[in-house]
């Protein structure tokens, strides 16, 4: 038991080793939204973010990500999408694409963050 939990841990790690910096960021705060509590990101966010990222809105987001299917994870983009400016990355569900936008501080805290469904490809 005790050889698969540490398998099971190495797996683990390495399941996030192919993420840089700001997708690990963007990753934590997507997954805290899905799972509607921001508490274990909360110090990532910057105290001006906190207007924008009530618990109502966070309850919305989480239900409206949670319909989306399984979360399958992120990858930082600059698609034409993206603004200048700004960290995007695509977050794929099981059921869907989603865009996601964020923005850091000069001390690495979170400003701003939003997530939106990404258009239907034709």
């Amino acid at each position: 038991m005790k050889r698969f939990l540490s398998l099971l841990a190495a797996l683990s790690i390495a399941g996030c080793a192919h993420q840089n910096g700001r997708e690990r960021v963007a990753d934590s705060i997507t997954r805290a939204v899905i799972g509607n509590d921001l508490a274990p990101v909360m110090d990532r966010l910057d105290p001006s973010i906190e207007g924008e990222l009530t618990r109502v809105r966070v309850a919305q987001l989480s239900d409206e990500l949670s319909a989306q299917g399984a979360y399958q994870g992120l990858k930082q983009t600059s698609g034409s999408w993206c603004p200048q400016g700004v960290l995007c990355f695509d977050v794929q569900f099981q059921d869907g694409t989603y865009h996601e936008l964020m923005k850091l501080a000069k001390d690495g805290k979170v400003r701003y963050w939003w997530i939106r469904a990404a258009p239907k490809q034709s």
